[in-house]
């Protein structure tokens, strides 16, 4: 491709100049099992460059050889599956831009030589296994070509881009560029093979994502393929019959110096011709290290070093041309293939140095070449046997001298201890090294006991002397410790005391019916149909367990009724279209009614009413004996005529606006062993942990893996008081978590002292007795110094009943993988390993069997693959204008989503899972999740581009799968058919895969759910995803903010990987908030005068403390009448400093202002900066490994009150902490954001 014209190495050179690739990991993206392409150019070019392969007076090809097959080596080993190919094209691009001229026919034999290696050593494994097959096609623009990839899709290809400075234009780099510009106009990724990293089981690599369209760059020449070396005419064959051989090796270099010595030139290639088979010789009869020899220049002369370097480019050239032939493929017939050591410069030149002086040879070595000499005689007619090629020494005095020619390796050679385990001889069983014999033991009475560690820097403790008690402030602190562990402890399970859980006491069912009929009619003077909404369900949510049973079926009903209200409203007002949200709601609120125990005839009579007048197919109630009662209210929908406004029982409706409300269960029974109802797959669970088998769990986050730890604990609690469970979690804040939940959940009674049911022991702190503990909480490396110290073998270690490796994943991304190796393979019983995201389930589930098989544990895998929360995805346009004023937000129903019928701002656009299918080959359709309505989007654009090549069955109707309200199962069912149908188009240029793909993107979805100019009204979005008109990442993150507050989106965690960006944001963000309020307060009139008013009561009730002189005191009593009979002021609970709620994002309703002041002084001695609170009290905070753990958990808390409404935090959080939130953003790219956190 070198004959590329100027102009277009310019317009390449541009185009590749605006490319920034991302660096992703391609195991833990594509899970190891995508198949993708690598350039065979690019990995030599890479290869030897890399490994600093010797092309000049020393090359080895073996060097260059073992270069590439290394890189492959640790792509293979990690469970990559690729192939590689090579372009006829592009011969050149394998050698680097700055090899000299000179030197480039070796890269070329090189190359010739590695197709052939790579092709014979994938057939010679697996056939069932394409991993590292080899091939050959004339160009990427080939037919050929693009018939390989319609038969292999790939999902990228990996390749080199020259190494060329930004828009340099030179023609390699420009071969580079055509390379990657053309694979990617195919729709394919391509990743860039210079920036490749092995990390522990990750391979990372710069990567470059397909676009939907690229600028066609077509160059104003055909580019011919590099012109190849004369091939060999059969003619002049000679008889190769005299070769007895079975090298491959030493005939193809018999062959070349044939053709060479034909060639002309025989005197001055005679000695080399000896010299080259001899070092052929020593080559296949020597070790690798016997003929290692330094870099030596032995040649002075000018003239002669010419004539080796023109020998050497003879016979390279001589061997590419017979290998690229049919002679060549006739030759190897039959013999062994050794061609990948088919020179060695350094010993050549070494050789040649010797016999140009004159040097004597040991006969034993030219009796080992005389065949192959013989062979070149015959063939070429040149007389190799001469005193001026070689001179053979038959003195078996000089023999010992010529043997010092080849160092000695078994000297050199070292032995090592026999290895014999049960678990790992299979895996090395391939390894075979000779070992020496073991000599028996010496009896030693001194015993080495390991007792330290270097995580653990403290004073190994004396177990036999009494430990002394703790000090006052050792006391102090543990108790301060235990307290606010019961605090986050009652957050996590919605209890409203530390210690004491109070309890509702029994009420007459009469005065809970007086009660809701006074509420009810409360409720009805409200005119604000979402207020009453508002109130309404706060009652309904506030309800106990026994007023549930006897009234929660009419307040539901009540809110149907206040809904179906407001259904018709909204559509009067407005349009039907905007009232879709609120009919969602009514659905949902109708069927959960059906289900509410406590129903009376009058509720069952209203909700038929409802289900006709909605359209919804009656549902049948609870089993349940049912009376009659009057009701508290008279629902509204008896005073409408037509009462139909949109049928809500159609499937599309269902489908397009409930899916967020469909039953969620999957095969679901009641079981006495758990509290719920459980699925099947966590009864699996259930009874494997029954039966003591290990367990290999793999769900996705919030589908209730929750209950299997907690179960597991009850279970060793209630056996004994000796057996220990050991969970084990990632970070410390998963720690402190788990740790109180165990504490809010368990509380059992010893018998003995030092014995308690948890403790918790990471490298910074201990909390309770670690060995005399029940549950212990920890995090790897902990867990691997105690099993591994002497002092626990035969007591703490024996005690263990199971071990519970929590985000099990951790062991392939985390830097500390080997630890969680370590662990998962010494573990001493039965384990349980969780985790929501794992790339290659089937693999880490058979190596970890075997482990616990030979242990005698059986092992079950558990996978369950349906989120119980929909994830939407959406990009947010910040807006062009974005200016804050202070929070606005107008009371709407709770409708869910960011791009509900009727929201206020179009910043957030929909992204359509299928819609990023950029590239339609490689790509696995089951990784994508749909949510219902996702699915109804892509059936109704395959009905529509369906043709009569590639139609859509009718079957596939939403109205003839479902009958009925349909269940999450159901709609998982009928999108995994569409999915097959949409697969197959994916395979055929020619389908309408594209169109659909098109027609889901973000464009098509804005011009469909565009509302009118009341979504405008807050400000002008961008016009395009890719271009932000806000530059400032701060303040976009702040808009972002502001728009997830006005569509009622928060609580969010918005994810940024640096801590100091997480503070640095979080400091914009409060001084944004800070100034505005400051900016408001001085020019706000209304402000100003309630200050003054505030400055005279107070200056008024000061003055009223003071006492008068010679005033009678006032008794206890009298005070205390006489502050009964003042009224209350206004101004009692104004506070000028607090913040005003138009420039707080916290949720003030969720808790008093008492119990923040609590939280925030209990932080006063945490040496916290005083920003931070301030951002507390607005509701904002951040979270990150490096905050103080105090300051950690009041945010954890606070968040799961619902006070805070925005944390940002780094990728912590995301390991298994419990902080429920409406919204997750990621305002910065990340090498740590990756596909498996993402989905996490």
């Amino acid at each position: 491709m070198s004959n590329m014209d100027h102009e277009t190495c310019v317009k390449l050179a541009e185009w590749y100049a605006a490319i920034h690739p991302r660096r992703i990991d391609i195991i833990g993206d594509f899970g190891g099992k995508q198949l993708f392409l690598i350039d065979g150019d690019s990995l030599l070019h890479y290869s030897v460059t890399t490994s600093a392969v010797d092309y000049d007076v020393g090359f080895q090809l073996l060097h260059a050889i073992f270069a590439v097959e290394s890189f492959l080596k640790n792509l293979r080993v990690r469970g990559c599956n690729f192939h590689v190919v090579f372009f006829d094209n592009q011969t050149e691009l394998c050698a680097p831009s700055k090899a000299p001229e000179r030197m480039r026919y070796k890269y070329q034999m090189t190359r010739t030589i590695l197709i052939r290696h790579l092709r014979r050593y994938a057939n010679g494994t697996n056939e069932k296994d394409d991993t590292g097959v080899v091939f050959s096609f004339p160009s990427i623009d080939s037919q050929q070509f693009r018939k390989y990839l319609a038969q292999h899709p790939a999902t990228f290809l990996l390749c080199h881009d020259g190494d060329a400075a930004p828009r340099q234009c030179a023609p390699k780099q420009a071969a580079f560029h055509y390379m990657i510009h053309q694979f990617l106009q195919l729709r394919h990724g391509v990743a860039l093979i210079y920036g490749t990293e092995f990390k522990s089981s990750r391979v990372i690599v710069p990567m470059i994502t397909a676009a939907r369209k690229i600028r066609s760059i077509t160059p104003s020449q055909d580019l011919r393929p590099t012109a190849s070396l004369q091939t060999p005419e059969s003619a002049a064959q000679p008889d190769w019959t005299p070769y007895k051989g079975k090298s491959y090796g030493e005939l193809l270099t018999a062959a070349a110096l044939w053709r060479v010595l034909q060639g002309g030139c025989v005197e001055k290639y005679k000695i080399m011709a000896a010299a080259m088979i001899l070092h052929h010789v020593i080559i296949s009869h020597t070790e690798l290290a016997e003929r290692s020899l330094a870099i030596t220049c032995p040649i002075q002369n000018n003239r002669i070093s010419k004539a080796v370097d023109t020998f050497l480019e003879h016979f390279c050239q001589e061997i590419t041309i017979i290998i690229e032939s049919d002679m060549g493929e006739s030759l190897a017939r039959g013999l062994n293939w050794d061609v990948f050591d088919i020179i060695d410069g350094r010993l050549f030149l070494s050789l040649y140095a010797i016999l140009l002086e004159g040097v004597s040879i040991p006969a034993t070595l030219v009796n080992k070449a005389k065949p192959l000499i013989i062979c070149v005689e015959k063939w070429s007619g040149v007389s190799l046997f001469n005193s001026n090629c070689l001179r053979i020494s038959n003195l078996e005095a000089e023999e010992p001298q010529s043997k010092l020619m080849i160092p000695s390796f078994h000297s050199l050679q070292a032995t090592i201890l026999p290895f014999n385990h049960e678990l790992l001889n299979k895996f090395l069983e391939p390894v075979h090294l000779q070992t020496t014999q073991l000599h028996e033991e010496v009896n030693e009475s001194k015993v080495f006991r390991e007792l330290t560690h270097w995580h653990n820097a403290k004073v190994v403790l004396e177990y036999k002397k009494i430990p002394k008690k703790l000090g006052f402030f050792a006391r102090k602190k543990n108790q301060k410790f235990m307290a606010d562990t019961l605090v986050y402890s009652a957050s996590l399970t919605n209890a409203t005391g530390k210690l004491i859980e109070p309890k509702t006491l029994d009420k007459k069912n009469s005065a809970t019916f007086r009660y809701w009929h006074t509420l009810a009619q409360e409720f009805s003077q409200e005119e604000v149909l979402i207020r009453r909404f508002q109130k309404c369900m706060k009652y309904f949510l506030s309800l106990t367990n026994e007023e549930k049973m006897v009234i929660s079926s009419e307040v539901s009903l009540y809110l149907c009724d206040t809904l179906y209200c407001a259904w018709g409203k909204q559509a009067a007002t407005t349009s039907s279209e905007q009232a879709l949200g609120i009919g969602s709601l009514l659905f949902n609120q109708i069927v959960q009614t059906s289900l509410l125990p406590g129903s009376t005839q009058e509720v069952a009579a209203a909700l038929q009413i409802f289900n006709s007048a909605v359209g919804i197919r009656s549902t049948e109630l609870s089993n349940q004996k049912i009376t009659s009662r009057r009701l508290g209210f008279h629902p509204r929908v008896y005073e409408v005529d037509n009462r139909a406004l949109l049928a809500l029982g159609s499937s599309e409706f269902q489908l397009e606006h409930c899916g967020p409300f469909l039953e969620r269960t999957f095969d679901s029974r009641k079981d006495d062993r758990v509290p719920f109802e459980p699925d099947a797959w966590q009864r699996s669970v259930l009874d494997s942990i029954d039966a003591n088998e290990s367990l290999f769990i793999v769900a996705p986050t919030s589908s209730g893996k929750t209950f299997i730890s907690f179960y597991a604990m009850e279970k060793v609690l209630r056996e004994d008081d000796d057996g220990v469970l050991v969970y084990v979690a990632p970070t410390k804040a998963l720690v402190n978590q788990i740790a109180a939940e165990i504490q809010a959940r368990f509380r059992k009674t010893y018998n003995h002292e030092g014995r308690s049911v948890w403790a918790i022991h990471t490298r910074d702190y201990r909390a309770n007795n670690t060995t005399g503990c029940q549950i212990l909480v920890t995090v790897p490396h902990v867990l691997q110094i105690m099993l591994l110290s002497p002092a626990n073998a035969n007591s703490w270690s024996k005690r263990i009943k199971r071990i519970i490796f929590d985000e099990v994943h951790c062991i392939g991304q985390a830097d500390d993988g080997i630890i969680w190796e370590q662990l998962l393979l010494m573990a001493p019983c039965p384990i349980i390993a969780l985790s929501a995201t794992v790339g290659n389930p089937e693999e880490f589930y058979e190596w970890l069997r075997i482990s616990q098989i030979s242990k005698g544990f059986n092992f079950r895998m558990i996978t369950h693959n349906t989120r119980y929360s929909d994830l939407r995805a959406f990009h947010y346009a910040p807006p062009e204008d974005f200016e804050f004023k202070g929070l606005r937000r107008a009371d709407q129903f709770p409708v869910p989503g960011l791009d509900r019928p009727n929201r206020t701002t179009s910043s957030f656009q929909f992204i359509h899972p299928i819609a990023t299918l950029v590239n339609r080959t490689g790509v696995d359709l089951e990784e994508l999740s749909l949510e219902p309505r996702d699915a109804l989007t892509l059936w109704e654009e395959m009905n529509k581009f369906q043709t009569k090549i590639f139609p859509l069955d009718d079957s596939l109707h939403p109205s003839q799968v479902f009958s009925g309200i349909p269940r999450k199962s159901d709609a998982l069912a009928w999108t995994q058919r569409l999915k097959t149908v949409l697969a197959a188009w994916m395979q055929d240029d020619t389908s309408p895969f594209d169109r659909v793909c098109y027609s889901l993107g973000p464009d098509r979805k804005a011009s469909r759910n565009s509302n009118s100019e009341e979504e405008q009204v807050g400000h002008k979005s961008c016009d395009t995803p890719d271009q932000p008109s806000l530059k400032n990442e701060r303040l976009s993150t702040f808009a972002l903010i502001c728009d997830l507050h006005k569509e009622d989106g928060l609580p969010a965690i918005l994810f940024n990987y640096d801590r100091v960006e997480c503070e640095r944001t979080l400091e914009f963000v409060l001084e944004q908030l800070q100034s505005t309020e400051q900016a408001w307060k001085k020019s706000n009139k209304g402000w100003q005068k309630d200050i003054r008013d505030y400055n005279l009561w107070k200056a008024s009730k000061d003055k009223r403390k003071i006492p008068k002189k010679g005033a009678e005191k006032l008794t206890k009593q009298e005070k205390m009448r006489e502050e009964a009979s003042t009224d209350v002021s206004r101004w009692e609970s104004f506070d000028p400093k607090r913040p005003l709620e138009e420039f707080s994002f916290a949720d003030s309703s969720r808790l008093t202002r008492s119990e923040l002041e609590g939280f925030i002084d209990s932080l006063q001695n945490e040496n916290i900066r005083p920003h931070l609170f301030s951002a507390l009290e607005r509701g904002i905070a951040v979270h990150h490994a490096g905050m103080n753990r105090s300051y950690r958990q009041v945010v954890e808390i606070l968040f799961r009150k619902g006070f805070l409404t925005a944390v940002i935090a780094t990728g912590t959080l995301a390991l298994g902490i419990n902080m429920p939130c409406k919204t997750v953003a990621f305002i910065r790219d990340s090498a740590f954001l990756t596909t498996l956190n993402l989905s996490r």
